[in-house]
């Protein structure tokens, strides 16, 4: 069915024949690869560039977990040994 044959159907009330005739054309090459390499280049940003920042924030979070338990375990036992002098 060519475009032109596509508008002249009748459709649905409100429903815009262009639409249709532009959804009967064929994407052109050059789209497709565009569209596969950004959408390469957003996977390298996200799982190449973006995990290692994850990463090391967590680790950094962790760290700093571990830290406040053993000051806070070391505050705790510097309590109870002066209460108990």
């Amino acid at each position: 069915m060519t475009p032109k044959e596509l508008t002249e159907q009748v459709d649905f009330p409100g429903f815009n024949p262009d639409a249709r005739a532009a959804r009967a054309k064929r994407i052109p090459i050059w789209r497709w690869i565009l569209w596969h390499v950004a959408l390469v280049l957003g996977m390298l940003v996200f799982y190449v560039g973006l995990t290692p920042v994850w990463i090391g924030l967590r680790g950094a979070a962790w760290i700093a977990e571990f830290r406040s338990r053993r000051r806070r375990a070391r505050n705790d036992r510097s309590r109870a040994a002066s209460a108990g002098e």
